[in-house]
């Protein structure tokens, strides 16, 4: 990743145009994923979102910061809810057991709650930012990437929400016959939970769906077989599997008939999702 970082860093010292920056760092961060290279993609979003302010292009602006938005929730929010919850639902755990554990988990909510904040101020500064040129491909690539952080947002606050009283309700929510239906969230959610859940949901899908629309009146089927394949994958998320198949179905026969390169690894994996 310090090569990553370091090539960014190299473009945006260079004598090279704003323009052609902007084209370094694209090209650059197609070679990145964000798991993995969190801070180099973060990096190269930060210096494309000054680049596109310096040449007036709001729309690029725009598919930096939500791009940004993305990586930040995919990155360390993850692995400290879940370290949240390693401490919390440790077998016969009921409080903190050492002040320095308590700090810990303070420390890890903090830390969850900044991401939060974060990625929402990324996505206001994008949407802003979109509304000043609203060119049809980059508004549907915002909305794609912004259903996609919502559902990334919905998987998480599941987790940092999940509270179980008895080890039956926790067993009985692992089910998939209860995720399926829904039933897994009223053994350990509070209504409010499951609002704030819902709302995720509506907010993930309704985008994704406005994205899929946009691209369906374009001639570039890759972007259409992108975003199709995230609905399934989100579909998968919400264990709706015939929706999830329907999506990923769709996908496959563009990626086929159009002959689409780039996209088979994320077919491949929603496919493993289906039969895992």
């Amino acid at each position: 990743m310090e090569d990553f970082k370091k090539k960014i860093e190299n473009i945006a010292a260079s004598a090279i145009s704003e323009q052609e920056k902007l084209a370094e760092y694209i090209e650059a961060m197609a070679y990145l994923k964000p798991i993995d290279n969190a801070e180099a993609l973060v990096l190269a979003c930060s210096y494309g979102i000054a680049s596109a302010q310096k040449v007036g292009r709001p729309e690029m602006e725009a598919q930096f910061y939500m791009t940004r938005a993305k990586v930040t929730i995919m990155g360390k929010s993850i692995f400290a809810v879940r370290e949240m919850k390693d401490i919390t639902m440790a077998p016969r755990w009921f409080q903190f057991a050492l002040e320095s554990e308590k700090k810990r988990y303070e420390d890890l909510d903090a830390q969850y709650k900044k991401v939060l904040e974060d990625v929402q101020s990324d996505l206001n500064k994008g949407f802003e930012a979109i509304n000043k040129n609203r060119i049809e491909g980059a508004v549907a690539f915002c909305l794609k990437t912004v259903g996609e952080i919502y559902g990334q947002h919905y998987l998480q606050l599941k987790l940092y929400l999940f509270d179980s009283d008895t080890p039956l309700h926790a067993k009985l929510a692992n089910l998939y016959i209860s995720r399926w239906f829904g039933i897994d969230d009223y053994l350990f959610l509070t209504k409010a939970g499951r609002n704030q859940l819902k709302q995720a949901k509506k907010d993930c899908l309704g985008s994704l769906y406005q994205a899929k629309k946009i691209f369906e009146k374009s001639p570039h089927y890759d972007y259409l077989a992108d975003a199709l394949l995230a609905l399934a994958s989100e579909h998968s998320s919400f264990y709706n599997p015939i929706r999830a198949r329907f999506y990923m179905l769709r996908a496959e026969r563009l990626i086929k008939k159009h002959h689409i390169v780039g996209l088979e690894d994320n077919l491949r994996l929603i496919k493993n999702r289906r039969t895992n």
